[in-house]
């Protein structure tokens, strides 16, 4: 979705990924999950990557979603941060409401990435102030 005006230019497009094959194809099956990756994480710096493995034999599988944010600085020494959320079970609907409920907690991780110092601290330029002969006398007499 891309919001645009004659006043402000804001793109809320998330970009979403599959992982996987296995990933794509089950994609019509969690539409909300990435219905909400895209729109309440709407950053163009996040990006999500969706991973779908099953267990052969059995019908235990993983769902992964592994987000990853790119500071600008380095935070902590380091220059991408990347957060995964998995689930493991049988039960795709138990699957895919415990991701929605982790899919809220990606904003306040970036603002806390957003938050803490970067390690780059900005030169500052100081130089001693000279005094001149004159103001070396003014302070003398206090005039």
């Amino acid at each position: 979705m891309d919001v645009s005006s004659s006043r402000n230019n804001v793109s809320s497009k998330g970009r979403v990924y599959y992982g996987n094959n296995l990933a794509r194809e089950y994609a019509p099956k969690y539409r909300s999950i990435i219905h909400n990756l895209k729109h309440h994480t709407a950053n163009k710096d996040l990006t999500h990557h969706i991973y779908i493995n099953k267990s052969q034999g059995s019908k235990a599988f993983s769902m992964n979603i592994v987000t990853s944010y790119k500071h600008p600085r380095k935070v902590d020494g380091v220059d991408e941060h990347v957060l995964e959320q998995r689930y493991v079970g049988i039960d795709f609907k138990k699957a895919k409401k415990y991701l929605l409920k982790q899919i809220k907690k990606i904003s306040s991780w970036k603002n806390n990435i957003d938050l803490t110092l970067s390690h780059d601290v900005p030169d500052i330029d100081i130089k001693p102030v000279k005094k001149s002969f004159f103001d070396k006398i003014k302070k003398i007499f206090r005039f």
